[in-house]
C-alpha cells in the first residue's frame, strides 16, 4: 500500500488561486490587448483551480499527481497575477473626440486681405516648423486608427505634442497684419437740427419769414413814395411872430399803413418827420425876410 499524498499545500495554493478568479471584473476601461490577455489567463487559472480540486477529491492520488497538480495552480496564479498587473487604461471617449478634431485644430490661418510682408512672414515661420506639424498629424492619425486598442497615455502624448505645435501656429499667425483699404473712412455721425425733425416748426419759421419779408416790401413802398408836404403859418396870439406847421401827409398814411413790426417808431417815419421839419424851417425864414 502507498502512503497518501500530502494534499494540505494543494489545498492552501488552490484557496489563494480563487480568490483571484472570483474577484470583480478589473478589465473595464481597459485596451482590448490587455483585457484578452486578463481573460485568457483567469479562464486558465479557472481550469487549474478545478484540475486541483479533482486531485484533492481523489483519495487514491498520488503524491507525483499532488505535485503536478500544486505546480499548476501556482503557475496559472502567477499569470493571472501578472495579466491583471499589466491591464492597460484605454483612450477615453473625450480623448477620441479631441484627436478627430486635430486637423481643424492645426489648419493654417487665412492669408486672404493681409499685407504681402506678414505673408510671407507668416509661411516661413509655418515652413520651420512643416516636419514636426506633418509628425504630429500622422500621430494622432495612428492612435485613432488603433481604436479601443489605443492607449489613455499614447494618446495623452500625442496632445501634449498637438497642443505644442498648435501653440507654435498661433504665434505664427499673430505676424499677419491687415491690409489698409486707401478709401476707408470712419463714420461720422451728424447731429440734425430739432427742427428739421419736426415740420410743424418748420412751417412756423417759414411763415414767420415770410411776414418779415412782406413788412420789409411794404416800408420800401412807403419810403420810395412821393411826399406831399403843406406848410401852414399863422400869426401867434402875442403878435410877435409866427408858427409855422408841417403836416406831411405821407407821414399820416405811413402811420396808417406801416405794419407793426415790433418797434415803436420806424426808419421810414422819422426821416419824413425830419424832412418836414427842415423845410417848414425854410419857408418861415424865407417869409421874415420878405416882411422885413
Amino acid at each position: 500500500m502507498k502512503d497518501k499524498a500530502d494534499k494540505e499545500t494543494l489545498k492552501t495554493a488552490k484557496a489563494e488561486l480563487a480568490k483571484l478568479t472570483s474577484e470583480a471584473d478589473p478589465t473595464n476601461g481597459k485596451t482590448q490587448t490587455s483585457k484578452a490577455t486578463y481573460d485568457q489567463a483567469k479562464a486558465d487559472a479557472t481550469q487549474a483551480e478545478a484540475d486541483a480540486q479533482k486531485v484533492i477529491d481523489d483519495d487514491n492520488a498520488t503524491a507525483e499527481a499532488v505535485a503536478a497538480a500544486l505546480a499548476k495552480v501556482n503557475e496559472k496564479k502567477s499569470a493571472l497575477a501578472d495579466a491583471k498587473a499589466k491591464l492597460v487604461d484605454a483612450i477615453t471617449a473625450e480623448q477620441k473626440a479631441a484627436l478627430a478634431k486635430v486637423a481643424d485644430d492645426l489648419k493654417l490661418a487665412e492669408t486672404t486681405g493681409k499685407t504681402p510682408d506678414s505673408v510671407k512672414a507668416y509661411n516661413d515661420a509655418v515652413e520651420k516648423i512643416k516636419t514636426e506639424l506633418e509628425a504630429v498629424k500622422q500621430a494622432a492619425k495612428t492612435v485613432q486608427d488603433k481604436g479601443d486598442d489605443a492607449t489613455k497615455a499614447e494618446a495623452t502624448e500625442v496632445q501634449d505634442k498637438v497642443a505644442a505645435v498648435k501653440e507654435k501656429l498661433t504665434k505664427a499667425a499673430e505676424l499677419l497684419k491687415d491690409q489698409v483699404s486707401e478709401s476707408h473712412t470712419d463714420p461720422v455721425e451728424i447731429d440734425t437740427p430739432t427742427d428739421l425733425d419736426n415740420p410743424t416748426n418748420l412751417d412756423n419759421q417759414n411763415n414767420v419769414s415770410d411776414n418779415q419779408d412782406s413788412n420789409a416790401d411794404k416800408i420800401v413802398q412807403i419810403v420810395t413814395k412821393p411826399t406831399e408836404t403843406k406848410v401852414n403859418t399863422t400869426e401867434n396870439n402875442h403878435g410877435n411872430g409866427t408858427i409855422t406847421t408841417v403836416e406831411s401827409k405821407a407821414n399820416k398814411q405811413n402811420q396808417a399803413k406801416l405794419p407793426n413790426t415790433g418797434a415803436k417808431y420806424s426808419t421810414a417815419t422819422i426821416m419824413v418827420a425830419i424832412a418836414g421839419i427842415l423845410l417848414g424851417f425854410g419857408l418861415a425864414a424865407g417869409r421874415r425876410k420878405e416882411k422885413e
